[in-house]
């Protein structure tokens, strides 16, 4: 197909070459002369479909090469190129037939929106000749063949010629669309505004830039559709008509809104990472302070009777320190930095054990009612996650009712295909277990439910940490799950959490401690750099008959263990630690003594630790906070073993 081609005529070099750089990227070819008379020849050379003409030149003006192209065949269209021409000029030029002008300098994408309304108009001018001489073929090619819809109006508004796209595209019938006008077709919310339209480009300049408005179907359907318009005039230049093309644009604004909605998601998770990253490097400092805290006030209520004064005052220390505890675990859950058991779940059977408790939770004034789904596939979670994500929706929810009202909680199989996962950030086609959770409450708006998820935010006051809705997105996203929440102000909420099915039905074995005497006569290193906490551990274990060294740091630790003649039982050590972590440090300690025992302790989050492969069946861990009681278990244990 051959390019359209365009003679620019201007004594400018740079002009020109603007011009060109401007339309790099259109189809066409850019012919170009510096002066009138060059620019004559090239025209009658290449009979080009547009002429971007100066109108100050030397050897032949703009006005003279109008003039002089009279004579001639004058199939292109003409725009005026001028950043000097009076009025009167410019008027004169449009007596000898330009169609539009524009001031130098120019707005390039007005200059380059103008020349493809000019090739365009001017391909429908050909096309509406040729149409005047051969009807059949015009007809065929332009109507019949033409994708978008055409339609063209008299002055008054009345459709009076359209195509077979815009016939079906709006359901009518040829002769019901013949007796329309174009506001029967258009809401009345975009008369005023596409009137406008009318009024300040189409009549004042010939053509319309492509807008946006919407059409009603003959079905009543409202759709949305992109047009641009064009003045119809006779040859002594009085208005008869305006002529559009009209493209559907449902499929486009689909798209938009999906990506739009991707988009967002994106965003939102992005925001909950960085907050996570946040999170987990707040909580080593935290956990630190937190034992501490725990680890004394539990040594010092073991040393007051409960008669003291001090002991209630110190239980409070102690409580407030364990419910520090429980916000610093919510939070690493929410940033999916919390270590966890998976097992095997079934979901009906875990939320039917915790029914009765769920039911006294809401009180008697909201109906609770639970529906299972049949052969329900298993999941593989943390129970106590499960727990977690079904008792922060059931609070959600019980608080958004006002009096009586009611909560549903339902189980299925679903299976999630490409389309909704193209939809839908971070997650997989694939099977997946439902759980839905609605209510009949109050509903969440639109600004707030944006926020819903993020951590500290609260629509309940002092009453609210603002941590419940943002663990239970931590405990979905880090078992690989996806939530969806759909909500209406004033009718209520759903919460979907889709949780992976398990294909694995091995149960997954759990260490639990088993309560013996906690006191022993061991060797036991301990190694720690915040020295509250060594102090602290080495009070614990001293105090139930263990004999123990202690170092602040890991190279004073390998002298002791180099010095230390007699056997070592246990070392505990912290793993994150200056010049060298724990891993490293029980390494070269066991070079020494290949007998001894580990026991791991950090403050830092499993991420961290993870990377040094400390979780397996041959190492032990004890996270920080920890009371002195847990420490002895693990040492007790350990040493049992």
């Amino acid at each position: 197909m051959l390019k359209h081609k365009i003679l620019v005529v201007d004594d400018e070099s740079i002009i020109i070459d603007t011009i060109k750089d401007a339309l790099k990227y259109e189809d066409y070819e850019i012919i170009s002369a510096s002066n009138g008379e060059e620019g004559l020849e090239l025209y009658l050379l290449h009979k080009p479909i547009l002429i971007i003409l100066d109108l100050k030149m030397p050897k032949m003006n703009g006005l003279e090469f109008l003039e002089r192209i009279k004579l001639k065949p004058l199939d292109a269209g003409v725009v005026l190129l001028t950043g000097h021409g009076s009025d009167d000029e410019i008027a004169a030029c449009f007596e000898h037939g330009i169609n539009a002008f524009m001031r130098k300098p120019f707005n390039y994408y007005e200059f380059i929106g103008m020349v493809r309304n000019m090739i365009a108009l001017k391909n429908t001018t050909l096309e509406l000749e040729k149409y005047s001489k051969n009807l059949e073929k015009k007809y065929n090619n332009l109507f019949e063949k033409m994708l978008d819809g055409l339609a063209q109006t008299n002055m008054s508004g009345e459709i009076v010629m359209c195509n077979p796209s815009f016939i079906e595209m709006l359901g009518y019938s040829k002769e019901e669309i013949l007796k329309l006008g174009y506001k029967d077709l258009t809401p009345e919310r975009w008369h005023s505004f596409e009137l406008e339209i009318v009024k300040t480009q189409v009549l004042a300049r010939g053509y319309s830039e492509i807008y946006e408005k919407e059409y009603i179907k003959k079905d009543g359907t409202v759709f949305p559709v992109e047009l641009r318009s064009y003045l119809i005039q006779d040859k002594e230049g009085r208005h008869e008509g305006i002529w559009a093309i009209i493209r559907d644009i449902t499929h486009r604004k689909r798209a938009e809104a999906e990506h739009k909605k991707l988009e967002e998601q994106y965003l939102q998770s992005q925001k909950m990472e960085a907050i996570g990253r946040l999170s987990g490097g707040i909580a080593h400092d935290f956990n630190n302070l937190l034992s501490i805290i725990l680890g004394y006030s539990h040594l010092a209520l073991t040393k007051i009777d409960r008669l003291n004064p001090l002991y209630q005052d110190i239980h409070e220390i102690k409580s407030a320190g364990q419910r520090s505890v429980d916000l610093i675990s919510q939070l690493l859950t929410f940033a999916r930095k919390q270590k966890n058991v998976p097992q095997i779940i079934h979901l009906n059977q875990r939320i039917s054990n915790t029914e009765k408790m769920l039911r006294r939770l809401i009180g008697e004034d909201i109906e609770f009612k639970f529906i299972q789904g049949s052969e329900l596939w298993t999941v593989k979670m943390d129970p106590s996650q499960i727990d977690q994500i079904i008792a922060n929706l059931i609070v959600n929810s019980r608080d958004a009712i006002e009096g009586v009202g009611k909560i549903v909680v339902e189980t299925s199989n679903t299976v999630l295909d490409q389309n909704f996962c193209s939809t839908h950030l971070n997650i997989t086609p694939g099977e997946y277990v439902l759980l839905s959770f609605s209510d009949n409450g109050s509903g969440i708006d639109n600004l707030t439910i944006d926020k819903i998820f993020d951590p500290f935010f609260t629509t309940k006051g002092e009453k609210g940490t603002g941590l419940g809705l943002s663990t239970v997105y931590g405990i979905v996203t880090q078992n690989q799950g996806f939530i969806d929440v759909f909500s209406e102000k004033g009718k209520g909420t759903t919460f979907k959490i889709y949780i992976p099915k398990c294909e694995n039905l091995s149960k997954v074995s759990s260490n639990i401690l088993i309560d013996k005497s906690l006191k022993g006569t061991e060797t036991i290193l301990v190694v720690e750099d915040e020295e509250l906490i060594l102090t602290l551990c080495k009070r614990a274990l001293e105090e139930n008959g263990y004999n123990v060294i202690t170092a602040g740091n890991p190279v004073e630790a390998i002298a002791l263990v180099e010095k230390h003649q007699e056997k070592i039982h246990l070392l505990i050590t912290d793993v994150i630690m200056p010049d060298m972590n724990g891993k490293e440090l029980s390494e070269q300690i066991k070079a020494l003594k290949p007998d001894i025992r580990i026991l791991f302790m950090s403050g830092y989050t499993a991420d961290v630790i993870g990377n040094l492969n400390l979780f397996n069946d041959e190492l032990w861990f004890i996270h920080k906070p920890f009371f002195p009681e847990d420490l002895l278990k693990n040492a007790r244990k350990i040493l049992d073993n």
